[in-house]
């Protein structure tokens, strides 16, 4: 199932070997940390420092410590993707 907050809209989706659960609190509960093999920290700086920082510092900076990736400089970080995707790809038994 996917569930969309704003609209609240649930759409069944197929099963799946790798799930991308995205948001910026996701880290926030022990719970749902606890289900995800990998946990990916996209740090994107600029955006989140001038338009939202102190929740950002107060909410979201410090699930930082709970990823076992963290990515600087967001999706222009192309060597960062490229290992996440080939760690995946190796989990899957799947090779280029």
């Amino acid at each position: 199932m996917v569930f969309d907050l704003p609209s609240l809209i649930f759409a069944q989706v197929n099963a799946s070997n790798v799930i991308i659960l995205e948001g910026i609190l996701v880290f926030h509960d022990q719970d749902v940390r606890d289900l995800m093999n990998m946990k990916i920290f996209v740090d994107t700086g600029l955006f989140y420092a001038k338009f939202v920082k102190p929740t950002f510092d107060d909410f979201v900076l410090p699930s930082k410590k709970y990823a076992d990736v963290i990515v600087p400089r967001g999706g222009d970080n192309h060597v960062a993707i490229d290992l996440i995707v080939q760690h995946i790809r190796t989990k899957l038994g799947q090779h280029d």
